[in-house]
């Protein structure tokens, strides 16, 4: 199927067909990990209660896991503005207040208008951007002009959502102090672009090791730095997507995207997007 639509008085074309799904597989392992590792890798074990083992292979009619595994670390997640609040419920309405936030209803049910960027990480140093805590000697990051030259040279205008490509490595938690992130600068420059969902390949938009500041995380949601509680002017109903995977073979420019996310009550969950080509 092939639809058209319009944006920025211009006429689109999308084959429905041709979807790509930018979320990671997560792999378990069998049983714990025991290794020096920041975060463990997720791991599985037969669920098992009473006469009942979930493993076939042990003697059970069927199998059932128990899978144990952190949606920040393990995986594409998309997070809310729950994640650094103290008072989760700020997000609710006032007939929900004391209640937690479902993560699936901060994903739009819709089809909506996303623009694909490429911005290869610079050393921090070397720019003239800034971040607190202050950079280090080994810090890259996704810079402020990287991010309004991607933005002009595809020229597609104000969309939904923004997906930030760096480079082709897979990072996560246990990628080390060399991890890029975004700058003080960059994460204006996504702000100012209007979007309210942001998705990235990166494990974090902060530095993974930043003193418990994350700045990013507070100039996107517009939450006061080092503060925990939300204010009349944050934007509550903004989402970060962190840890996607976006193939050499998608050009940058604009897409349509269908962001799926786990019915789960917490800040974050699992998730899955997928994006069409619009041309």
């Amino acid at each position: 199927m092939k639809i058209t639509f319009t944006h920025q008085s211009r006429t689109f074309e999308v084959d429905m067909s041709q979807g790509h799904d930018i979320s990671r597989v997560v792999r378990f392992l069998n049983g714990p990990e025991m290794d020096p590792a920041f975060v463990p890798k997720a791991s599985r074990a037969p669920f098992s209660s009473g006469g009942f083992v979930g493993a076939v292979e042990k003697g059970g009619s069927c199998n059932v896991d128990r899978l144990d595994w952190i949606p920040h670390c393990h995986g594409t997640h998309t997070e809310t503005v729950a994640h650094i609040l103290k008072y989760p419920w700020q997000v609710l309405s006032k007939e929900q207040e004391h209640s937690v936030p479902v993560v699936s209803d901060f994903c739009p049910k819709k089809f909506f208008t996303a623009a694909l960027i490429s911005v290869a990480p610079v050393k921090a140093i070397d720019s003239n951007d800034t971040y607190r805590p202050n950079f280090g000697d080994t810090d890259r990051i996704v810079s402020g002009q990287g991010i309004e030259k991607a933005l002009q040279a595809i020229d597609v205008g104000k969309v939904d959502a923004l997906i930030l490509r760096t480079d082709d490595q897979l990072y996560d938690f246990n990628s080390g102090p060399e991890t890029p992130f975004l700058s003080v600068e960059a994460m204006q420059a996504v702000v100012k672009s209007g979007v309210d969902h942001l998705l990235l390949d990166l494990p974090s938009v902060d530095r993974l090791n930043d003193d418990g500041h994350l700045t990013s995380h507070h100039i996107f949601w517009n939450v006061p730095e080092h503060e925990s509680v939300a204010t009349k002017d944050s934007w509550l109903h903004k989402t970060i997507t962190e840890m996607v995977t976006i193939g050499a073979e998608l050009n940058d420019g604009l897409y349509l995207l269908n962001l799926q996310c786990s019915p789960v009550v917490s800040d974050a969950a699992p998730s899955r997007a997928v994006i069409y080509p619009a041309h």
